[in-house]
């Protein structure tokens, strides 16, 4: 019976090669779309999965709440990793602190961004990959370093790195200790190096004396928490609030509250954490591209379905004949069902091949490093099981309607459920153009927010603006150095700060005057010299600029945005006093000027209130103002005059339009994934509705022939063949609209500043369907309107 049955579905599969070819073509597409976001959603899910104690290590995390404000923060002071050891028992911790240092070997010299110091415990917290050394001793000596295999290689080739000698900043040797495999794509710690803790008392010292392993201010550590086996991260929790009452300062301790973070919720949780050390995700996105294949899917199963049932008036002789000669509406289930599972099983090895040839596409285009050696039982289960249940979907309803047929119905020609039949087949096609359009239309959104967010206008030039930075040897000489690249007809301003637009600057607790003693508002700052308003182009809208002439204030003065001036309840800023409590000794000042509001970070938040002060300790970026004309000479001599100040230093640089660009990196990225998919789906769709429109119309020639004999022209014919398609597109326009606007509504929130949705997408969004639709029948019905009525009449 098996081989019966396999004769069979070969024969119509041949019979009907062109709906065979749609059907399997289509099902592949949608399932190579659901296998390369299934490998997505679990690649963002595995984050930091892969470390044997995960389930028990937490991310220590602070809350600073002031009077108008609650910012998250991914870093603490230095002193709660000995203090939280100390309170806590069987409690382990490890602190990270990134730098961006200068490395030498020999004579080869690098800028390396991925430096990171940590505790002698992370190895025993952590499960990273381990190639040689020993983990429990590499980072317990001052100055030793572990280092990837990859780095390994670049700085000594074949040779064995281990106990060879890295210099860095030009200060201090490290010893390599141990070697690391290259640190898993899927992990949200992402280092080339990592060196040992202690060796921070001598290279910090400068900034926290002798407070840098046990210090309660300056928040810029990644502190880890290692629970005991079976303890509850709440219960460590509960003891928080008394914890900080004892160690913290007093101003401190009021406006602060302590939680942990667990570590697998780290890569899609910190959105709204500031300073989190490395690559993140977004929970939303998931939910985004998990429905996407979902809808894909279902539209591939509409094809399937629909193309069966159309193709079922084909084989009503068949089915008709075999009940006659016995055969049970159970066996003719079996046999239709078994050829939707062979063609599923066809289609599913097909969309295997092009699962493998798209992924490294993929992965361009998403920015992921997803690799098919990461795809373990779990996805290959999935996959067969989808697989499997897709099959099922796809062929029960065709199994059922086709072994429901009457023999003695069908060969008089008619068939009792074939109303109904049409009926459900039409409502499969305004679910596939429900989705199609609903897609379209979130593309288009998405496109219209991006070049919003690129054409709005931020309240200061970042165009042109060349930003190198600032490295400790260029610190003392900062004025020569400003004075040598102003000589260069090229360069209209230059200007150091703390920060540039797009980079998050520190937040500060500052006391406002008119305010209580014990209330303190955290505001961002950014520590600016007296050229950065003229750089930026900011406009002044009260009071003055820094001026250079004016010695105090380099030590007493601020200037404020409008935003701050508003929520400081401000009517008249000039002259109102701040002071910085947390600084010593304690920095006071004066209100001499108001900038005109300006998007310092991107369009994602809205503006907040900023205070700019003057203070070269935290200088870390010289920002150049350059002309258009001659711009490779420029830079050219910006470099010489790099090489003749830093001459051990690499030459790095950044456009600032690029860099403020890239904060909507991730945006674009869904929005080019999304198009994709979204052309994706409609191309499986325009696939369905090619076959069912052929088989239609070519199920009408006899029709067509007669109205043509009549005295039927071809527009009338072509008009006849498409008016009902296009009452179902109209259906699925009016359907889809209020989908799509309530969900691109939800998408927009995420920006403080975002478009409204216009008629005119929707518009778009219609036109694009009615025309793919209208290009799709028209070929068949042009065809058929102008073939020789002769041909149709004469066959029965």
């Amino acid at each position: 019976m098996f081989r019966s049955y396999l004769k069979i579905w070969m024969r119509v599969l041949f019979k009907h090669k062109t709906l065979s070819l749609l059907n399997i073509a289509g099902l592949a597409l949608g399932l190579t779309c659901a296998i390369l976001i299934l490998f997505y959603v679990r690649f963002e899910m595995s984050f930091d999965r892969f470390h044997e104690q995960a389930d028990r290590i937490y991310r220590l995390v602070q809350t600073r709440v002031s009077a108008d404000s609650r910012q998250h923060w991914a870093v603490t002071p230095t002193g709660h990793a000995p203090s939280l050891t100390n309170e806590f028992s069987q409690v382990k911790t490890v602190r990270f602190l990134r730098r961006q240092p200068l490395i030498r070997v020999g004579e080869k010299s690098f800028s390396e961004e991925r430096f990171f110091f940590a505790d002698s415990l992370v190895f025993e917290v952590f499960s990273f990959p381990w190639l040689e050394g020993n983990p429990a001793t590499a980072l317990q000596e001052p100055f030793t370093v572990v280092i990837t295999e990859e780095y390994a290689k670049k700085y000594f080739g074949d040779d064995d790195a281990l106990g060879k000698v890295i210099r860095y900043e030009d200060q201090y040797d490290f010893k390599i200790t141990g070697i690391m495999r290259n640190i898993p794509s899927n992990s949200h710690l992402q280092f080339d190096f990592l060196a040992s803790f202690v060796s921070l008392q001598d290279i910090l010292r400068y900034l926290l004396d002798d407070r840098v392993l046990k210090d309660w201010v300056a928040s810029m550590f990644h502190t880890y928490v290692m629970l005991p086996p079976n303890s509850l991260a709440a219960e460590l929790e509960r003891q928080f609030p008394e914890y900080i009452q004892k160690y913290l300062p007093v101003e401190e301790a009021g406006e602060l509250t302590l939680g942990l973070q667990p570590l697998t919720d780290i890569y899609l949780g910190s959105n709204h954490f500031l300073s989190h050390p490395g690559p993140s995700g977004d929970q939303r996105y998931l939910f985004i591209f998990s429905a996407v294949a979902l809808f894909i899917l279902l539209i591939s199963c509409i094809n399937f379905v629909n193309l069966s049932l159309a193709r079922s008036t084909a084989r009503a002789g068949e089915v008709g004949l075999r009940k006659v000669v016995g055969a049970q509406r159970p066996d003719l289930i079996k046999q239709y069902l078994g050829e939707s599972l062979a063609v599923t099983f066809l289609s599913a090895g097909l969309a295997i091949v092009l699962s493998k040839l798209l992924l490294p596409l993929f992965n361009h285009v998403s920015g992921k490093n997803i690799e098919l050696s990461q795809v373990g039982p779990v996805e290959i289960g999935t996959v067969a099981l989808g697989i499997l249940f897709i099959g099922i979907l796809s062929g029960i309803y065709p199994a059922i309607f086709m072994s429901a047929l009457n023999p003695i119905a069908v060969w008089k020609g008619k068939a009792a459920s074939a109303g109904r039949r049409l009926h459900f087949r039409k409502t499969l096609i305004v679910m596939q153009f429900v989705i199609s359009t609903v897609m379209i239309i979130s593309t288009l959104v998405v496109f219209n927010q991006l070049q919003f967010l690129k054409n709005q206008k931020l309240g200061f030039n970042k165009d042109q603006i060349l930003v190198l930075p600032l490295v400790p040897e260029l610190k003392p000489r900062l004025d020569a150095f400003k004075s040598t690249l102003l000589q260069f007809q090229q360069v209209a301003a230059v200007s150091a700060s703390s920060m540039v637009p797009g980079r998050r600057g520190m937040t500060q607790s500052y006391r406002l005057e008119g305010v209580p003693p014990d209330k303190t508002q955290l505001v961002t700052s950014m520590i600016v010299d007296h050229d950065f308003v003229e750089t930026y182009g900011l406009e002044l809208v009260a009071g003055r600029n820094f001026s250079i002439a004016i010695i105090s204030d380099q030590t007493d003065a601020f200037l404020i945005n409008e935003t701050a001036a508003r929520e400081f309840g401000w009517s008249n800023p000039l002259q109102k006093r701040l002071e910085v409590p947390v600084e010593t000794p304690v920095r006071k000042g004066q209100v001499v000027g108001v900038v005109k509001d300006f998007h310092f970070q991107s369009l994602h938040h809205r503006v907040e209130p900023l205070v700019l002060r003057i203070q070269p300790f935290w200088f870390r970026y010289v920002s150049v103002q350059v002309r258009t004309a001659e711009l490779s000479e420029t830079i050219a001599a910006i470099e010489a005059s790099w090489r003749e100040f830093v001459p051990n230093r690499p030459f790095d640089y950044f456009f600032l339009d690029d860099d403020f660009a890239a904060q909507y990196r991730a945006d674009e990225r869904l929005g080019l994934v999304f198009g994709s998919f979204t052309l994706l789906a409609i191309v499986i769709a325009v696939l369905g509705l090619f076959g069912i429109a052929m088989f239609t119309i070519e199920s009408r020639r006899k029709e067509i022939g007669v109205r043509k004999v009549i005295g039927a022209s071809i527009p009338g014919i072509v008009a006849l063949l498409t008016r009902d398609y296009f009452k179902l597109i109209a259906l699925s326009l009016l359907l889809a609209t209020p989908v799509a606007y309530f969900a691109m509504q939800g998408w927009l929130q995420n920006f403080a500043y975002r478009i409204s949705q216009s008629p005119g997408t929707y518009l778009s969004a219609g036109l694009v369907i009615v025309s793919i639709v209208f290009a799709t029948i028209a070929v068949h019905a042009l065809r058929a309107a102008a073939a020789n009525p002769v041909h149709a009449l004469r066959q029965e």
